[in-house]
C-alpha cells in the first residue's frame, strides 16, 4: 500500500523547452559572435546539439586580454593563445566574414603564416591583424589569394617583394598602421585594387615618395614620415588628409623636390573634386618649395572644409601659396590656419605683407563662413591677416581664435582685442571668439 501511495504522489516534471536551441542558426552566430571566444567555444558542451554551433561563427576575434587570464606568464599567454587560434581555426567551418587578431609576438611567427593561409578557404570580408613586440610580421604572399577581401588592417607588419601581386579585387578599406613598405609595394598595392575607397597610412616607413592612383578612391588620410606625394587618376576623392612628416634624416635629397613653377599645380592635380583637405606643416613646405602662382590653373569647386599648418602666416612662400590656394576655392566654407612654430626666415616685410593683404578682393572668400585660428600670438602679421580675411568675406559668421601659451594673459591680449577691434567687417553678422 505504501508503495502504492507513494506512485500516487509522484510527481511528473515536464521537460523545458530548449528555446536557445531552435532558434535560426543566423541568429545564434549573431549571438555568439557577440561573446569572447573562449566562451562561445565553450558552449560546446552544453549539450549534444550545441556541440558545433561555434564552428560556423562568421567572425573570430583573437585578442589575449579577455581570453586568457592576467595571472597567466607572458610565455604561457603566448602559448595558450596560439593554441586556442590552432583549435578554432583548424576546426571552424564553413565562411568567415571577419578574422581579427591581436598578439604579442615574441618568437617565430610560423603559427600565423598556417592561419593566413587557410582564410583563403574561407573567403573572408575583413582581416585585422595587429602585432606587438620588437620584430615586424613579415605578411606572406597566400594573403593576397584571399581575393574576397573587402578591408585589410595591418599594424606593425612588413609588405616587400610584394610588387607583382594583382593586389584585392574587392578591397574597399585598407588600412596600414605601422608598416614597413616600398614606393613600388604601395603604389602597385593601391592602383591594383581598382575598387579601393578608403585609403590610411599611419607611421608608415620604407618609402620617401608616394604615388596615389586610385579611380574610386573618396577618403584618404596619411601620417607619417615622406618626402614628397603625387595624386593621379582620383576623380572621386572628397576628404584629403595630408600629413606629411620630414623624413628620418632631417632633410630631403638634393633637388628633390625640383624648381618647376607648376610643382603647385602637378602636386594638387588629382584632388580637384576634393571637398575637404588638410595640409600639414611639411607638405606645406613642399608646395611652397617654388614660387606660387596668383591662382591655380585648376579651380576646387567642391572644396569647403581647408585646414592649413603654416610655419608663420608672414613666410613669404608658404603665405603666398596660402593665398593662391584662397583664390583657387571660391566656395570654401570653412578654413582653419594652425601655427605651429616661431619659425622668422623668409618673412615679408610689413610693407610687403601689407600690399599683398591690404586690397579687397571679390572673390576670394565669397562663401566663407568660419574660420579657425591656432596658436595666435597677436603679432602685426597675424592681425594684417585677420584684417584681410575680415575686409573680403562676406558671408563670415564666426572667426573663433586660440591664443598662444606665451601671449601673457592681461595688458597684452586686451591691447591685441583693442585693435581688432576697429578693423573694418565685409560682413555684419560676423562674430570674433577669442579662446584660452
Amino acid at each position: 500500500m505504501a508503495s502504492e501511495g507513494s506512485r500516487d504522489q509522484m510527481i511528473f516534471v515536464q521537460p523545458r523547452l530548449d528555446r536557445l536551441s531552435n532558434l535560426p542558426g543566423e541568429l545564434i552566430n549573431n549571438i555568439l559572435k557577440l561573446v569572447p571566444i573562449r566562451d562561445a567555444v565553450r558552449t560546446s558542451v552544453l549539450s549534444w546539439d550545441w556541440r558545433y554551433k561555434w564552428m560556423t561563427i562568421p567572425e573570430l576575434i583573437f585578442n589575449a586580454c579577455p581570453i586568457l587570464p592576467s595571472r597567466s606568464s607572458e610565455r604561457q599567454t603566448y602559448n595558450k593563445l596560439v593554441d586556442i587560434i590552432n583549435h578554432v581555426v583548424f576546426l571552424h567551418k564553413g565562411v568567415l566574414d571577419k578574422f581579427e587578431m591581436h598578439m604579442h609576438m615574441k618568437s617565430s611567427y610560423k603559427h600565423v603564416d598556417r592561419w593566413i593561409l587557410l582564410l583563403e578557404r574561407k573567403f573572408v570580408k575583413e582581416v585585422l591583424l595587429e602585432f606587438s613586440g620588437v620584430d615586424r610580421y613579415n605578411i606572406p604572399s597566400s594573403l593576397f589569394l584571399c581575393q574576397s577581401l573587402q578591408q585589410l588592417k595591418l599594424h606593425h607588419c612588413i609588405l616587400k617583394s610584394l610588387f607583382r601581386t594583382k593586389g584585392f579585387d574587392s578591397l574597399v578599406d585598407l588600412d596600414l598602421n605601422g608598416v614597413t613598405l616600398t614606393m613600388e609595394t604601395i603604389a602597385n598595392l593601391i592602383s591594383n585594387s581598382r575598387q579601393l575607397q578608403k585609403l590610411t597610412l599611419m607611421n608608415c616607413d620604407g618609402f620617401h615618395r608616394l604615388y596615389i592612383c586610385a579611380p574610386n578612391l573618396r577618403i584618404f588620410y596619411f601620417n607619417g614620415p615622406c618626402g614628397d606625394i603625387y595624386f593621379d587618376n582620383c576623380p572621386k576623392l572628397i576628404d584629403a588628409y595630408i600629413g606629411l612628416l620630414p623624413v628620418l634624416s632631417g632633410s630631403l635629397p638634393p633637388n628633390f623636390l625640383g624648381k618647376s613653377t607648376k610643382r603647385l599645380e602637378l602636386v594638387l592635380a588629382g584632388v580637384h573634386r576634393v571637398e575637404k583637405l588638410f595640409i600639414s606643416e611639411h607638405f606645406m613646405e613642399i608646395l611652397a618649395a617654388c614660387v606660387a602662382p596668383k591662382k591655380l590653373h585648376t579651380t576646387y569647386h567642391h572644396l569647403r572644409d581647408l585646414s592649413l599648418v603654416m610655419k608663420n602666416l608672414a613666410n613669404s612662400k608658404e603665405f603666398l601659396t596660402a593665398i593662391c590656394l584662397f583664390r583657387s576655392s571660391p566656395y570654401m566654407q570653412k578654413l582653419t590656419i594652425i601655427s605651429s612654430s616661431t619659425e622668422q626666415s623668409g618673412l615679408l616685410t610689413e610693407d610687403e605683407f601689407q600690399n599683398a593683404c591690404l586690397n579687397r578682393e571679390e572673390l576670394i572668400f565669397p562663401e566663407l563662413k568660419t574660420v579657425t585660428l591656432c596658436g595666435f600670438k597677436g603679432m602685426n602679421h597675424e592681425l594684417i591677416f585677420v584684417k584681410f580675411i575680415l575686409m573680403n568675406a562676406g558671408k563670415l559668421r564666426t572667426m573663433s581664435i586660440t591664443w598662444d601659451a606665451t601671449v601673457e594673459v592681461g595688458f597684452c591680449r586686451a591691447h591685441i582685442l583693442q585693435k581688432m577691434m576697429e578693423f573694418q567687417r565685409a560682413s555684419p553678422t560676423a562674430v570674433v571668439k577669442f579662446l584660452v
